[in-house]
């Protein structure tokens, strides 16, 4: 019996709809069904359609959502083979003519875009989709989801917009498309959607009404809440807000005009953004328009940088002046410009306004790092304007201006690579700043030395500025800043923050004036561990040699190497001493070969030091081995192994043949370095010193001389030592012979051994929990 294919697409079609309606677990198969059939084209498209009219056209708003459903879930599986040119235009006719159908609106939606996603559709096609859509819906009159959704399906099918086939009633539907609409996840992409016609297409004929829409939202004020956005995405959407204005040159006119008015009296808030909408928009607004516009927006920014302004807002107007300087030199606008600029700096300087001078810095700063042809004429008329205040008997305060003003001239130079500019002004220039000599005060003149300090900095830093000897001249100045006691710690504080900024290309300097001359007043202070000022000049001394040896590897070494001399004729600062040591190799950043290097060159070198005499106070022991167990442990294998043998070497004398008083400490090192060896470390490179560690029977082993020694500080030691190698040891039979020894001395009632057991019970108890918790 032949079923019509009329009967046949209606049976399919009751059989989805009763799916979607009853079962959706059999929509799957009846779905395949149905596109089986379109695929080896026994059914067409149109028959389906036909099949569901009764279902799209029914009375019943329930029946008319399963028909459009139905239909968009065959729609979405089909390719452009199954989807002639012709269907696919009346399928679009067709659901835009379904627009009016509020209910349906959802599946009408998903179905415009599977169209626009299917490939091979022409792109006039899909142009349909998006300009129909505009037409025919009012989408601010429904929910967040269908709003959300229509702006997804216009901003994917402007890509298919030919701006030939449209005209500005387009940009005036997406406007109206726009207009109300509150939700910021909808606002974040009709901003980007503005921004891509912006950049797109022709919109000089409806700019305005472009405008309007967006400026009905500036500036952005949504506060963040459980279900709304979190501050990062309310700051993207300002920005992209900002976008929109700052990226259309038809904008210009009336956004200079609004928010130039707007600026005043706005808040903090609101200023900021208008400030990088104006920077951004510097260089894509003519001209012309920031010529018109400068005479009345300068005065207005110049008056809130000089008024108590907040800093993320100062931080953006200071950008904008800076972005003002790219403007072409011949054209007026930076005519006013300049000329604006340094009249401000002429009030400052010629009334000695020195509430403003902090700002008018930061203000010639933003102004002068930029790289315009005026650039010399302004540095010149500013550098002019101050060398004529200098010697009329001006007070501190005037003098501090003055500096100021002159260091962000200096420093602006340096940032722009224009050295030419202040080697003109040299000598005038060591006039205002020494670099012979600072007149150290811990008085209100204390920020004339800090400011001076900055100077000789900035000329150093300037590579080219100095010669040889006025760049040692500079840097003994600032030594001496840094080392005179007497003066306000802010000076001090100053120098050690300067040297720290021009360390890294000095390093010369750095090592043979800086660093020298801090071990020089270290062996000068007559150190007195019960006088506070003593020990404060010590412990600030020894923290610049620790922050100038993280700088560079260089003077590093050279620090440490200091030390060591140090302590051949100078020991009263010796546990200070060491404790910097201790801080600088655990805060160094070193690799394998420096550790071998440290451990050759200054731990070794410094044990031996303190073993073979008293010039070093006895706690420095204990200090010395923590660094040496740091550096140890840091090795790998093969380094330690060969520092292994070099430290038996070196204690061989002091532990075998004990003639130095000290030579009881030599275990305390010994420890450190087993204590912190890797698990498969050779003991046997050690038989010169202990023999066969855990031969009980040995005199000479470590377990022996951990029970017998008459030192309790080498007992401690050895002890130490044997557990550690019982730790690192696979040998059950050693462990038993080291608990049958402690077993036979314990109960002979022999004390010496206790430091023994402690040490060995320790370890078994923690090899048992280890155990335990691996069965469980």
């Amino acid at each position: 019996m032949n079923i019509s294919v009329e009967n046949l697409a209606k049976a399919q079609i009751e059989a989805l709809v009763f799916s979607i309606k009853s079962e959706p677990k059999l929509t799957v198969e009846a779905l395949e069904v149905i596109t089986k059939a379109l695929k080896n084209k026994k059914i067409v498209l149109l028959n389906y359609v036909a099949a569901l009219e009764s279902y799209l056209t029914s009375q019943e708003a329930s029946n008319r959502v399963l028909g459009m459903q139905a239909l968009v879930k065959i729609i979405e599986p089909l390719s452009v083979a199954e989807l002639t040119p012709t269907t696919a235009k009346v399928l679009i006719d067709f659901l835009l003519l379904r627009t009016s159908d509020a209910v349906s609106i959802s599946s009408i939606l998903d179905g415009m875009s599977a169209l626009l996603n299917l490939e091979g559709i022409s792109s006039s096609l899909k142009s349909t989709i998006v300009t129909g859509l505009l037409e025919r819906i009012h989408v601010q009159s429904f929910q967040y989801n269908i709003r959300n959704f229509f702006f997804q399906i216009l901003e994917k099918g402007l890509t298919f917009i030919n701006e030939k086939t449209i005209d500005s009633s387009f940009f005036l539907k997406v406007v109206d498309a726009a207009n109300g609409e509150r939700d910021p996840r909808n606002l974040s992409m009709i901003f980007d959607i503005i921004l891509r016609i912006i950049h797109n297409f022709d919109i000089s004929t409806c700019y305005n009404n472009l405008f309007d829409c967006l400026y009905s939202y500036f500036p952005i004020s949504y506060r963040p809440s459980s279900v709304e956005l979190e501050n990062t995405q309310i700051s993207n959407l300002k920005n992209k807000l900002n976008l929109c204005f700052s990226e259309c040159p038809d904008f210009g006119q009336v956004v200079l005009e609004k928010l130039v008015e707007k600026l005043v009296g706005a808040s903090p808030s609101v200023k900021e953004d208008i400030y990088k909408i104006f920077t951004a928009a510097v260089k894509v607004y003519s001209n012309n328009l920031w010529d018109n516009h400068l005479p009345k927006l300068l005065p207005t920014v110049y008056e809130q940088l000089f008024s108590e302004m907040n800093d993320s807002v100062e931080i953006v107007a200071l950008e904008f002046l800076s972005a003002l300087t790219v403007l072409p030199s011949q054209d007026n606008n930076l005519s006013f410009f300049n000329d604006f600029f340094t009249k401000e700096v002429s009030n400052v300087i010629n009334n000695f306004d020195t509430k403003n001078g902090d700002v008018l810095q930061k203000i010639i700063s933003a102004v002068c790092i930029s790289s315009n042809s005026n650039f010399d004429q302004v540095v010149q008329f500013i550098t002019n304007t101050t060398f004529s205040k200098i010697g009329n008997n001006l007070n501190d305060s005037e003098t501090i201006l003055i500096m100021k003003i002159l260091i962000s001239i200096i420093e602006a130079c340096i940032t722009t690579n224009k050295i030419n500019t202040i080697l003109e002004i040299k000598t005038n220039l060591f006039l205002v700043f020494s670099i012979n000599s600072l007149v150290l005060s811990n008085s209100e003149a204390t920020q004339k030395n800090v400011l001076q300090i900055a100077a000789i900095s900035a000329f150093i830093s300037a590579k080219t500025f100095l010669t040889l000897d006025e760049l040692e001249t500079a840097f003994i100045t600032l030594s001496d800043a840094l080392l005179d006691y007497s003066c306000d710690p802010q000076i001090r504080l100053a120098a050690l923050e300067k040297i720290r900024f021009v360390a890294p290309n000095y390093i010369e300097n750095i090592n043979s004036i800086i660093i020298k001359n801090i071990f020089n007043e270290l062996n000068n202070i007559n150190f007195d561990s019960q006088n506070l000022d003593s020990v404060n000049r010590v412990n600030f001394l020894c923290g610049c040699l620790e922050s100038f040896s993280m700088i560079n590897s260089d003077i590093f070494k050279y620090t440490l190497n200091l030390v060591i001399l140090d302590f051949n004729y100078n020991t009263e600062n010796s546990i200070e001493i060491v404790d910097l040591i201790k801080n600088m190799v655990i805060n160094q950043p070193i690799d394998i070969v420096e550790l071998l290097y440290i451990d050759k060159n200054f731990m070794q070198p410094l044990a031996v030091l303190f073993l073979s005499s008293e010039i070093m106070s006895e706690s420095c022991a204990v200090k010395i081995a923590e660094i040496t167990s740091f550096v140890f442990r840091e090795m790998d294998l093969t380094s330690q192994i060969e520092s292994l043998q070099n430290w038996s070497n070196l204690l061989e004398k002091f532990i075998l043949q004990p003639t130095e008083s000290r030579h009881d400490y030599a275990y305390i090192f010994l420890s450190a370095i087993v204590c912190s060896s890797r698990a498969n470390l050779p003991f046997r490179t050690l038989k010169n010193i202990l023999s066969d560690p855990l031969n009980a029977n040995d005199p000479n082993s470590a377990i022996s001389k951990a029970i017998f020694s008459t030192s309790q500080l080498a007992r401690l030691s050895l002890s130490q030592i044997v557990s550690s190698i019982l730790n690192k040891s696979q040998h059950d039979g050693a462990i038993s012979a080291v608990y049958d020894r402690v077993k036979t001395d314990l109960d002979s009632g022999s004390t010496q051994v206790l430091d023994l057991a402690l040490w060995v019970s320790v370890l078994y108890i923690s090899v048992l929990l280890i155990i335990r918790y691996l069965k469980l």
